[in-house]
């Protein structure tokens, strides 16, 4: 079975979008692996899933082996800090066919200037303890400022 996710970006700025992407992401293994786990091994499945925001300092890499506890390579805009509250919440529509989009959009009230290099799926709204799903990166970084508005929606795909 092949997983394919897509992440759509906006970006708000004084109730203009002033940016808007499609973005293709990398499908984490361990995301796969937790998937596995529930179909056939039992495991409690995850409800809801949470987007997050990759900063662009240190220059980041996306690996398929990063775990939420480990991904040395890209750091998290930190919740609460550079945006209000926690990890957004991923609100899953019923299936349709082979896609399961959102319900509603992720929106990120932004607090603090910061450069965007992609988002994130995870299974827990704060922390490191969960399971990272899949991680895209903009095709280009993204300014954005105390203010902004990013609203985030993500689909998967299974082929």
């Amino acid at each position: 079975m092949k997983y394919k996710g897509t992440f759509t970006f906006e970006q708000v700025r004084g109730g203009v979008v002033i940016a808007k992407e499609r973005l293709s992401n990398l499908i984490i293994t361990e995301g796969v692996a937790s998937v596995w786990d529930v179909a056939f091994g039992g495991a409690t499945a995850v409800n809801p899933w949470y987007i997050g925001l990759i900063n662009n300092t240190p220059a980041p890499t996306l690996l398929a082996t990063d775990t939420l506890a480990s991904h040395a390579n890209w750091t998290e805009i930190v919740p609460g800090v550079g945006y209000t509250g926690n990890r957004q919440e991923w609100v899953d529509a019923a299936t349709i066919g082979r896609v399961k989009g959102t319900t509603s959009v992720a929106a990120f009230p932004i607090l603090a200037t910061a450069t965007l290099y992609g988002m994130f799926i995870a299974s827990v709204a704060t922390g490191t303890s969960g399971v990272i799903w899949s991680e895209g990166a903009f095709d280009s970084v993204r300014p954005v400022i105390a203010s902004d508005t990013i609203n985030a929606t993500y689909e998967i795909e299974f082929a």
